[in-house]
C-alpha cells in the first residue's frame, strides 16, 4: 500500500468524494488511490506504483486551482479549523467560494461567524460574514430590543387605560407583576 497523501474529517457530504478525487488528480496526478477510514477520518492513500500525470486543462470557474493558492498547513481539531495559505492569484474567487460553501455547510441564513487566532502573537479575532441582504448580529439585537421596548411601552399604556376604566366604573385598581 502507498503512503497517505491527504486526510479528511467526517462528517462530509457524499458528493465531496468526487471533488476529493478531482483535487488529488490535479495536485498529485492520476492513479488508483485507496481510501482508508479510521473513525471520523478518511485518508487518501497513493497508488502503489505512484501517481501518473497531473490533470491539467481548463477548470470550472468556481473550482479552486492549485495555482490559485498554496496550502501550507491545515488542521481540524475539536471542531476548529486551522488553515495557512499563500495567495498566488485568484484570492477573491477562492474567498467567494469558501464563504458560499461555509454558509451552505452550516446552514447560515443571515450571517456566519468563527473565531480566528493570529499565530504570531496569539491575537484572537471574531470573523463574521454577513449576506449583503442580511443584517448584522448587532442590528438584529437592536431590532429585538426595539420590539421589546415597544411591547413594554404598549403594556404600560394598556395598564394605565385599564386603571382609568376601572376608576371610572368605581372598581378597585389591580396591580400587575
Amino acid at each position: 500500500m502507498g503512503k497517505p497523501v491527504a486526510a479528511f474529517s467526517l462528517p462530509m457530504p457524499m458528493t465531496a468524494m468526487e471533488e476529493i478525487g478531482r483535487a488529488i488528480e490535479r495536485i498529485y496526478g492520476t492513479g488508483e488511490t485507496m481510501m482508508a477510514a479510521d473513525g471520523d477520518t478518511i485518508r487518501v492513500i497513493a497508488p502503489e506504483g505512484g501517481f501518473g500525470p497531473i490533470v491539467t486543462g481548463r477548470r470550472k470557474a468556481n473550482q479552486i486551482s492549485r495555482e490559485d493558492m498554496i496550502l501550507h498547513r491545515q488542521s481540524i481539531r475539536d471542531g476548529e479549523i486551522e488553515v495557512t495559505l499563500e495567495d498566488t492569484q485568484g484570492a477573491t474567487l477562492v474567498l467567494a467560494e469558501l464563504i458560499h460553501r461555509w454558509f451552505r455547510i452550516v446552514g447560515g441564513t443571515n450571517y456566519v461567524e468563527t473565531d480566528i487566532i493570529y499565530p504570531d502573537d496569539e491575537s484572537l479575532y471574531t470573523f463574521t460574514v454577513q449576506r449583503k441582504t442580511g443584517i448584522t448580529p448587532h442590528a438584529a439585537r437592536l431590532e429585538a430590543e426595539g420590539r421589546a421596548i415597544a411591547a413594554e411601552t404598549r403594556v404600560a399604556e394598556l395598564e394605565a387605560e385599564l386603571a382609568e376604566l376601572r376608576g371610572a366604573r368605581g372598581l378597585e385598581p389591580t396591580t400587575s407583576s
